[in-house]
Formats: structure tokens, C-alpha cells, sequence
């Protein structure tokens, strides 16, 4: 019996890389924001991304196209999505330049409950189940435990 793989086989698993991703990128940060200013990241980030989806535009079938942008009710959430990511983003880096990556990681790790909490609300998925509320649940738990003991630790 041969096993085949396909893109829903491997995207189960791109969380997890992206996690790992995420975890390089706030300790390269940590350091980072020790040198240059918030404003010069931002700037570098961002002309990265630009050369990104210039090269994604030219070299995949991924093309730029600004036209669904500008839809209802795309042009509503992207314009909540970008306010929600940029004040993401800005508060990270405030966390990372005051505290440490460590804790910044922690903290945020109890984004999957909000997004499901989130997803249940504004679009009535019908993702949540109860193996899902507990283990955010235990998330936000985890989380509250090892924030609180910082605070107490006076870090």
C-alpha cells in the first residue's frame, strides 16, 4: 500500500514550521531592536515583503491583482486585518524591546483561542467543538500561569 502525499497531507504539518519560523524570527528580533529603531525595521520588513511578491508574481501563478482588495466585504476585512496585524506587529516589537522574546512568545501563544473564540463570532464557523474549547482553554491557562508568575518575579 503506497502512501501518497498531498498539499492537505503537508499543510497539517506548516503550522508547525511557521511556529518554528516564528520562534527564529522573535529571537533575531530581540537582537535586532537593541540596534535599529522601530521605524527602520519596519521599513526593511516591508521592502522585503514588496521584492517577495514581486518575485511570487513573476516566478508562480501567483499574481498581484489589487482588484478583490477594493470588494465588499473583502475591503472591510483587509482593512481590519491590516489594522489588527500592524497594531500586532507594533506591540510585539514594544514587548520584545522592553521584556524578551521568551515571554513575547509566550504571551502570544494564546492567539488560537482568540481566533477561534474570533472565527465563532464574526462568521458563526461552527469550528469549535469541545476537544478544541479545552485545549484553548489550557492555552489561555498556560499562558495566564507563566504571565502572572513573570509579573510576580517583577520580570
Amino acid at each position: 500500500m503506497a502512501m501518497t502525499l498531498d498539499i492537505k497531507s503537508i499543510a497539517i504539518f506548516l503550522p508547525f514550521v511557521s511556529a518554528c519560523l516564528l520562534g527564529i524570527n522573535y529571537t533575531m528580533n530581540g537582537r535586532i531592536y537593541l540596534s535599529v529603531s522601530m521605524p527602520t525595521w519596519i521599513c526593511v520588513f516591508s521592502l522585503t515583503s514588496l521584492v517577495v511578491a514581486v518575485v511570487l508574481h513573476f516566478l508562480s501563478p501567483l499574481k498581484i491583482n489589487f482588484a478583490p482588495v477594493f470588494l465588499w466585504p473583502t475591503s472591510i476585512y483587509t482593512v481590519i486585518s491590516l489594522i489588527a496585524g500592524i497594531g500586532t506587529w507594533l506591540l510585539m516589537i514594544i514587548v520584545v524591546q522592553n521584556i524578551s522574546a521568551s515571554y513575547a512568545a509566550i504571551g502570544e501563544v494564546s492567539y488560537p483561542f482568540f481566533t477561534v473564540l474570533f472565527t465563532y463570532f464574526i462568521f458563526q464557523a461552527k469550528e469549535i467543538d469541545v476537544s478544541t474549547a479545552i485545549g484553548g482553554m489550557l492555552i489561555m491557562i498556560g499562558s495566564f500561569i507563566v504571565i502572572t508568575d513573570k509579573i510576580k518575579i517583577g520580570g
